[in-house]
């Protein structure tokens, strides 16, 4: 029989679970007034990461904020190496920005592509419960891994963001069809079954695919191209320049003397 529990209710978890052998009730950990606010905060990491703690709406909403700090940090890292890569704030070469873009690319875009892995992994896994972390564990850093390797290997940040983002929205798409083919259950069937959690579990996996997929479409596959609007020093005169991008994405500089023949 299959055993449903409760959400957490306190914001600790330091000890396994305990089923009583005789009801066949989870028996709640002891939470004593003693232990530390650090031994506190290490044992409150578990259920914030897991998403333990909470109904269904506090879960998505853990979805939402996660989500949201991620792209904010990972747009701004990529914004700060544009703007010295292809402006005039860089003070590294060309090459060590490129690397760093690659690095960037890979290791937030990577993080969504080993996560993806590590439900296929769960739904085709067939050895021991024992080695199922170390499994999940090699699964994961192994194909993030791979994504860095692939975005040096790559050498086009634009084009790379694509692709990984496309592998995402595909592997979230398939994942409801290899549930239903693992274990029966489709996602008509899981309508129907009553179950709020496992019911909005394939429907959130396979919307969520279809939007990576159009952002995937979306998005360019070049650096577009780049217009600036200049002022000369005394400010009369405005100089536009175009900055075509060109193979891989690499911008072609204006040289400076046809900027200053313009002005």
């Amino acid at each position: 029989a299959q055993l449903q529990y409760p959400a957490d209710t306190e914001l600790l978890s330091s000890e396994p679970i305990t089923v009583s052998m005789a009801s066949g009730e989870r028996v709640p950990a002891l939470v004593t007034d003693d232990r530390s606010a650090a031994y506190r905060t290490f044992g409150a990491i578990a259920p914030l990461h897991y998403a333990t703690y909470g109904g269904l709406s506090l879960k998505y909403l853990y979805a939402l904020l996660g989500l949201s700090l991620a792209l904010i940090a990972a747009l701004g890292n990529v914004m700060w190496i544009e703007r010295r890569l292809h402006g005039q704030e860089g003070a590294r070469s060309a090459t060590f920005y490129r690397r760093l873009g690659a690095l960037t690319v890979g290791v937030t875009a990577g993080v969504a592509v080993a996560t993806v892995a590590i439900f296929y992994l769960d739904k085709l896994y067939t050895g021991t419960e024992e080695l199922r972390l170390n499994r999940t564990g090699w699964t994961y850093f192994s194909v993030w891994a791979a994504c860095i390797a692939y975005a040096f290997a790559r050498r086009d940040d634009y084009r790379c963001v694509r692709e990984l983002v496309g592998l995402v929205g595909a592997g979230l798409v398939g994942l409801p069809l290899l549930n239903a083919f693992v274990t029966g259950d489709g996602l008509a069937s899981v309508l129907r079954s009553g179950h709020p959690v496992v019911d909005g579990a394939d429907l959130t996996l396979l919307l969520t695919g279809i939007l990576c997929l159009a952002v995937a479409v979306v998005l360019p596959s070049t650096r577009p191209v780049r217009r600036e609007r200049r002022a000369s020093k005394a400010g009369e005169v405005a100089q536009e320049i175009v900055e075509p991008a060109g193979a891989g994405g690499a911008v072609q500089p204006v040289p400076s003397a046809a900027r200053e023949d313009e002005l």
